[in-house]
């Protein structure tokens, strides 16, 4: 592989992550139906889960849009099913996971129906000689010794990724290996999505607390963010616009409690502040967007829930545009 993967793979993950998976379902080549974390390994710090259904709602046509991804989003989907045959709408499901801050140390797997001779074909034509052909519990896998990065073919799904997540993925997919039973609990309260993000706090906690000292700034930052160890977020595309939670699991109760005062304090304080801006339009329009913002607690999870229509996101834009504000 050139870098970390051929254009091929390259394309099969940027196509792919934005359609990926349904919160359970049959996995080929397993025992049975797994819940979607049961795919994802022990060592995960993060774990992503989307349903495929959100690349035909019009919000998220409309947010590539925004993003000015749009177009490069169609041209590599196109480009990804004229050489391989992968059509992204068709995937039944797909996982993301990662097991440090390191984005090479990562993979991602596909469900769905693909043409295996197809897309080893494609992948030939591309001339990567750094490749070799094996084969891991009976799974095809092509991988790069130099890049450390390994991917598994078979007519149900893809595997791409670092070698050692994929092998664990296809234990997993067998019965065996460790699953991430740590974000069982966060997973369920979240509930379904079309995008499910969960993640081990306390591991990029600990990342960020070893810059305090030499960044005095975040140190208030760092202690409040201590007392959680496992985040979530969870974003659902409808036709009229975006719902989306963002949760927090505290490590014990009184933290929780003192997370939600801290919240809902800040969000008093940024009420009065936008009350105060000159911009009477702006003001209104992100008025109106904090009213929607509900803040709860059920134990020691604390909730963020946030409603976008697409109207409340025109008029932010309208009113943005009308005037330029000084924040």
């Amino acid at each position: 592989m050139k870098g970390r993967y051929s254009v091929l793979l390259v394309l099969l993950v940027i196509s792919s992550v934005v359609a990926v998976s349904y919160s359970s379902g049959c996995v080929g080549g397993s025992s049975g139906e797994k819940n979607w974390l049961e795919l994802v390994p022990s060592d995960a710090v993060l774990a992503v889960n989307v349903n495929p259904k959100v690349t035909t709602e019009e919000s998220f046509i409309r947010a590539l849009k925004e993003a000015g991804f749009y177009n490069e989003y169609i041209d590599d989907v196109n480009t990804l099913k004229e050489k391989t045959g992968v059509d992204i709408n068709s995937l039944k499901r797909a996982i993301f996971v990662m097991e440090s801050s390191d984005e090479e140390n990562s993979a991602l797997y596909a469900e769905g129906k693909f043409d295996v001779s197809r897309i080893e074909q494609a992948i030939e034509k591309e001339n990567e000689t750094s490749l070799k052909r094996g084969t891991y519990k009976g799974v095809e896998m092509y991988y790069s010794d130099e890049a450390k990065a390994a991917l598994a073919l078979t007519k149900d799904y893809v595997i791409v990724g670092r070698r050692a997540i994929v092998e664990d993925m296809i234990d997993l997919i067998k019965g065996n290996g460790q699953w991430a039973k740590k974000f069982s609990d966060i997973s369920k309260k979240l509930g379904r999505g079309d995008v499910v993000v969960v993640a081990d706090y306390s591991y990029f906690y600990g990342s960020v607390s070893k810059n305090t000292e030499e960044n005095p700034n975040i140190g208030s930052l760092v202690s409040a963010s201590s007392a959680v160890d496992y985040i979530g977020l969870k974003i659902d595309f409808t036709s009229s616009g975006y719902g989306i939670e963002f949760l927090m699991h505290a490590k014990d109760l009184s933290s929780a409690k003192e997370i939600k005062n801290d919240i809902n304090a800040s969000l008093t304080l940024a009420g009065s502040w936008v009350k105060r801006m000159q911009n009477a339009n702006v003001s209104s329009v992100i008025t109106t967007l904090m009213k929607s913002i509900k803040v709860s607690r059920d134990g020691q999870y604390v909730s963020i829930k946030l409603t976008l229509s697409e109207d409340l996101i025109e008029s932010l834009k309208g009113a943005m545009e009308r005037r330029t504000v000084e924040w």
